[in-house]
């Protein structure tokens, strides 16, 4: 598999010039033969959105530009980008009014998966509980490559890679289950 991992700096809240740079990325992550394109946390809205996120709109303009992103992208690509969306009800129906810190994937126009932040730090510049609702499960993904077959691949957000380890809060997450073991078991 050929991986683009497009290292974009976003602007926070220029929604519409953060989705022309990921798509200019996506381009050209496709015209180098690329199967995958990763993008960063939150891309669309920049990072970190603060209470961004809490202007009326500015959640569905998000998940409106990560969907054209989406659709848009090259036949054969899977994109891998990251916006805040609506939290999803525990039934699975209408959203509850939260929202997520999310990867979601597509292909040939259409969602493949999606991924919400489990871990969510609050600690030094960080207060995503605040503004985040953690998700609960992995997800996976089955990406085609342009050799042939297909590779498996879980898809995780910063924190969820490493449960603050490297910041010494590891401890704020010692009741919670591991997010890459749980990826790794499926």
């Amino acid at each position: 598999m050929k991986l683009a991992l497009a290292q974009v700096n976003p602007t926070i809240g220029d929604i519409d010039g953060n989705a022309r740079l990921i798509e200019r990325f996506v381009r050209a992550g496709h015209d180098a033969g690329a199967d995958l394109v990763v993008l960063p946390e939150l891309a669309v809205c920049g990072y970190p959105p603060r209470d961004l996120l809490l202007r009326e709109g500015f959640i569905e303009a998000c998940s409106s530009a990560a969907r054209r992103i989406g659709q848009s992208a090259p036949e054969g690509i899977t994109v891998v980008l990251g916006t805040p969306l609506p939290a999803p009800s525990e039934s699975g129906g209408a959203a509850t009014g939260r929202i997520t810190n999310s990867l979601v994937a597509w292909r040939d126009g259409l969602p493949i998966g999606r991924y919400d932040k489990r871990l969510l730090p609050t600690y030094d510049v960080f207060d995503e509980d605040r503004y985040f609702t953690p998700g609960s499960s992995p997800c996976i993904i089955d990406v085609p490559a342009l050799v042939g077959g297909t590779i498996r691949v879980g898809l995780a957000i910063c924190e969820d890679l490493w449960k603050g380890d490297d910041a010494g809060f590891a401890w704020r997450y010692q009741d919670s289950s591991d997010p890459v073991a749980d990826a790794a078991r499926h």
